[in-house]
């Protein structure tokens, strides 16, 4: 069974997942960096929050990309040009 991956601009009705996978990044790359009180206090709706307003007014130079795996989002980028 192949698994179908694709990439594409984030939509506002993306900021939930992207919300999600941002802090459960954070949560498996900085275990042991950070302390586990604030990793596990992370919380993806605040994390979604603030995604969510900047795909609805998204800056002019900025682009947010997700990762869709089988229309799940596994991933996200933020880009903006280099100042």
């Amino acid at each position: 069974m192949s698994m179908v991956v694709m990439i594409r601009p984030a939509s506002v009705d993306d900021a939930d997942a992207v919300g999600e996978v941002h802090v459960r990044a954070w949560q498996s790359a900085y275990r042991g960096v950070m302390p586990d009180d604030y990793l596990d206090g992370l919380q993806a709706q605040d994390h979604a929050t603030r995604w969510r307003e900047h795909l609805i007014a998204p800056p002019s130079d900025g682009h947010l990309l997700v990762v869709v795996e089988d229309h799940r989002v596994v991933g996200f980028a933020s880009l903006r040009p280099r100042t």
